[in-house]
């Protein structure tokens, strides 16, 4: 009995054992609260950036059908919205999918931006306790197309502009000249020394392609052809692109941003190891036109070589004006464009004497890697980048 008195006297009075229940009960509460909070905040969060994840596979995909002009508005939005079945996006979960207005209700009147706005309302678990049943989820995303307007890992073969013209989809077009008077298009072709190549980093045909260089270093003639120029080229009318000019003497001149210096001469070593290099270093899955390319047109993105590093038969090439012009030999020409091209077949050991030119195909597209040297969508860009607007 002493013992039992003794715990007796420990325990608190009545009154304030049940002010201890009472706290017990509200400390209850606020657990079930917080982890109705831990719970299905977390759903939430998880469903937005899946829902996000959507809207912006559904606005990347409208965009690639803009064009600079309100006919191809009503293509980009039917795009957009197909795509919704494709990631699991309802169509009664799509607020809406206009072409011209970004997320933060800025206006493009260029018809170069698409916006997608979904919403999806989540049900709630424990959240319920506390008279939250459900909670709607909104996101909204924009995708911008602009023509690329320069860049670098640029291969030193410059096409004149009038021999391009706009470019036709899988038409072999020559993108370096050899002695032979043939070319494809009439006036397209060797003049003054000038067989199409261009001194883009340095002069001189260099070491060859055994290894990948420093991005810091000035390139010759047969490492440019292998991996592309390390110098930033921008095109002439590129209002968002600034390079680098060229800090070797061009016939006394130097090149600025948007110019680059030629490469006079024939060249057939440079050549010979610069094309082999790609085609040797091309994945079996990026070797034809069938596999590089879209039955109607455009670049597959598995073989487009910003994302796949041995898709080597497709390059960009800067589009030139003055390769005609003058007297020839050693001069500055101006950089007007990009243009891509998957190189036609190339045998090396064909490649002799006055007999070496190269020939590509003619791929208009739109890449969805990410690119800094970008300028507004014109009705006639035939290289445009689609990226997100954040």
């Amino acid at each position: 009995m002493g013992i039992l008195n003794r715990l007796k006297d420990r325990l608190p009075p009545d009154g304030e054992r049940g002010q201890i229940l009472i706290m017990a009960a509200g400390l209850m509460v606020l657990v079930l609260v917080f982890s109705a909070m831990a719970i299905d905040v977390g759903l939430w969060v998880h469903t937005r950036t899946k829902l996000q994840a959507d809207a912006d596979a559904m606005a990347l995909a409208g965009a690639q059908k803009l064009c600079a002009e309100s006919t191809c508005d009503a293509d980009a939005i039917t795009l957009a919205t197909s795509y919704a079945s494709l990631n699991d996006v309802s169509n009664a979960e799509i607020t809406s999918v206009v072409v011209g207005t970004a997320c933060d209700g800025s206006i493009s009147t260029n018809h170069d931006l698409i916006t997608v706005r979904t919403q999806r309302t989540v049900p709630t678990f424990l959240a319920k306790l506390v008279g939250v049943v459900d909670a709607d989820i909104d996101t909204c995303a924009t995708a911008r197309k602009a023509a690329v307007a320069g860049g670098t890992g640029i291969v030193p073969f410059g096409i004149e502009d009038d021999c391009l013209g706009l470019g036709e989809f899988g038409v072999s077009y020559d993108l370096k000249y050899d002695s032979d008077p043939d070319s494809t298009f009439e006036g397209c072709d060797k003049f003054g020394g000038n067989y199409g190549l261009l001194s883009i980093d340095t002069s001189g045909a260099g070491p060859g392609c055994g290894g990948a260089p420093d991005t810091a270093e000035e390139l010759k003639l047969k490492q440019a052809i292998c991996f592309g120029a390390n110098r930033f080229l921008c095109a002439q009318e590129a209002t968002e692109c600034t390079g680098i000019a060229d800090d070797d003497s061009c016939s006394g001149d130097h090149a600025t941003d948007d110019e680059s210096c030629t490469e006079p001469g024939n060249t057939l070593s440079a050549i010979k190891e610069g094309l082999s290099y790609r085609f040797d270093n091309t994945s079996t899955e990026c070797d034809t036109w069938a596999e590089v390319t879209f039955e109607d047109g455009g670049l597959r993105p598995q073989c487009n070589p910003w994302l796949n590093p041995e898709s080597n038969r497709v390059i960009m090439i800067p589009i030139v004006d003055g390769l005609f012009e003058g007297s020839g030999g050693t001069k500055i020409v101006r950089i007007m464009g990009f243009a891509v091209f998957f190189l036609d077949n190339f045998v090396a050991g064909d490649c002799k004497g006055s007999d070496c030119d190269v020939t590509g195909l003619f791929i208009a597209t739109s890449l969805t890697a990410s690119y800094e040297g970008l300028t507004e969508l014109d009705p006639n860009s035939s290289l445009t980048v689609v990226t997100l607007v954040n």
